[in-house]
């Protein structure tokens, strides 16, 4: 369609629309039914209702030192009924609140057909959870009626701490030592077979964002399913310490040369430039590093070099060359 019929069409509309409501009995139609709407919707809101309301379920202190494998209900449903506005006010906020049953008040009983399975009748639990409504709704049933789940003697092992760590270091700071959790291991417990699947713990992730000082933090643990972790939850320690950089001339040292020859190296020694803390400046040396060149690993006169010993307090270790050239002459 060329334009100028799309311009034409478009102000035949705008025209159309302007028309209408320019119409008094038109504007009157409207008002009519939005006055309509607004009284049918109240209506409705006035009349009785049936409804259901979902509520997440957290379970603690559950029983005989053992691990519920089966059965266990994430979300127990109440059907209630009620005025529609009253429904509407509780679907709205009820929903997102998790209820907590405790098996130190609400004892289990053994399920005498199947052995170790265990139960407890929700339904008992009816008025404790409409204490979460007024009386303007009534109980209507409760959905599951009874919790059915097995209970094995729970296994425990110890398992290391992973850490799930990010952050960045302000320029002209590195870390001193190591990132420490504290413990850096945790006893889990369980049944046999959920424990045969886990062999470490993750924590929750951490953002530190750009950090420059040292620091400690309570750090907790993820939640694995059908498994208790104790503690729940670890010390993180981070050693924040100014640095400065350091740069070194290191000769090379021949590794995997023939023992008839002696090895020529071009340069003869490697330049290191590495980060450490202003405390420890001073105390780092020469004799603190070995760059090496293999001689397994040369190609025609080329060999790469690589650091083979630093110090531990020092990072971010650099060469200016990471190869040499060589001549090999003999003894």
């Amino acid at each position: 369609m060329p334009d100028n019929e799309k311009i034409s069409e478009k102000k035949t509309f705008l025209t159309f629309f302007r028309s209408l409501f320019r119409n008094k009995k038109f504007l009157v139609f409207l008002i009519f039914v939005g006055i309509s709407t607004v009284l049918w919707f109240l209506n409705a809101l006035e009349k009785e209702y049936t409804t259901t309301i979902d509520f997440r379920v957290k379970y603690e202190n559950i029983p005989y030192n053992g691990i519920p494998v089966d059965g266990l209900a994430k979300k127990v449903t109440i059907k209630v009924k009620g005025h529609g506005y009253n429904l509407l006010k509780y679907k709205l906020s009820l929903s997102k609140m998790p209820v907590v049953i405790d098996f130190k008040t609400n004892k289990l009983s053994k399920y005498p057909y199947e052995s170790g399975t265990y139960y407890f009748r929700l339904a008992n639990l009816t008025e404790y959870f409409m204490k979460r409504f007024e009386n303007d709704v009534y109980f209507v049933g409760i959905s599951p009626d009874t919790l059915f789940f097995k209970l094995y003697k729970a296994e425990k092992k110890i398992v290391p701490v992973k850490l799930d760590l990010h952050y960045t270091l302000e320029d002209q700071h590195k870390i001193a030592g190591f990132i420490k959790l504290n413990p850096d291991s945790v006893i889990i417990s369980g049944s046999p077979v959920a424990l045969s699947k886990i062999d470490s713990v993750s924590t929750e992730t951490v953002y530190l964002g750009v950090i420059s000082a040292s620091m400690q933090k309570k750090v907790a643990l993820k939640e694995y399913e059908n498994v208790k972790i104790e503690p729940k939850s670890v010390n993180l320690v981070i050693q924040v310490e100014k640095c400065t950089e350091k740069t070194l001339s290191i000769p090379v040292t021949p590794v995997n040369f023939p023992d008839t020859a002696n090895a020529l190296f071009i340069p003869g020694s490697v330049d290191v430039t590495f980060k450490v803390s202003i405390e420890n400046f001073d105390k780092v040396n020469e004799n603190d590093f070995r760059i090496v060149a293999d001689y397994d690993q040369s190609v025609i006169g080329v060999v790469p070099v690589t650091v083979d010993k630093k110090p531990r307090f020092v990072s971010d270790v650099r060469l200016r060359k990471n190869e040499v050239h060589f001549i090999i002459e003999k003894k």
